[in-house]
């Protein structure tokens, strides 16, 4: 039985930046395909047919990014990913659990994304805690995306967290 999963190397992780993924610019179709997609059967409000701004749910990585980079030494892209942090590139424990699960996730917007915008990804680790659970010791983890346009105002942050025993 773990009776910690919390050494040095995962508790000075938090902040760590793992990697950074750009879109290609945002397109009026993309946003009237997100729209006729979210609202059938019914129509799509006129507001999204010819929109000069995208809805904050909008995923301007939709359609996959235009580039991608790991920020993390020893990242070859071949190794699983939890959200977009690899526990292996930063040193981590082996970890074997019996369970995971999706602990849920907060979002909080900024600026709108527009028609033309490039948007910025940058995924980092946020905080690793445990606490007892009546299956044993769960390991909750955060990671966190930010999302920045090309004037680098903040368009969402999100923190998404997973459980683990």
């Amino acid at each position: 039985m773990t009776e910690t999963y919390l050494n040095d190397t995962v508790i000075n992780a938090n902040g760590t930046l793992c990697s950074r993924s750009v879109s290609y610019p945002i397109e009026a179709s993309a946003i009237r395909k997100w729209a006729m997609a979210v609202y059938w059967p019914e129509p799509a409000p006129e507001t999204f047919m010819n929109a000069e701004y995208a809805p904050e749910d909008f995923d301007a990585f939709a359609w996959g990014p235009a580039s991608y980079e790991s920020l993390l030494e020893g990242d070859d892209g071949r190794v699983m990913v939890r959200h977009g942090i690899n526990e292996r590139a930063l040193g981590f424990p082996d970890w074997k659990f019996r369970a995971g699960l999706n602990g849920g996730m907060n979002c909080t917007y900024g600026v709108r994304m527009h028609v033309g915008d490039v948007i910025t990804d940058v995924k980092s680790v946020g905080e690793y805690t445990e606490r007892q659970g009546r299956m044993g010791l769960m390991l909750i983890t955060q990671s966190i995306s930010t999302w920045t346009n090309q004037n680098g105002e903040l368009v969402k942050r999100t923190i998404n967290s997973g459980i683990r025993y």
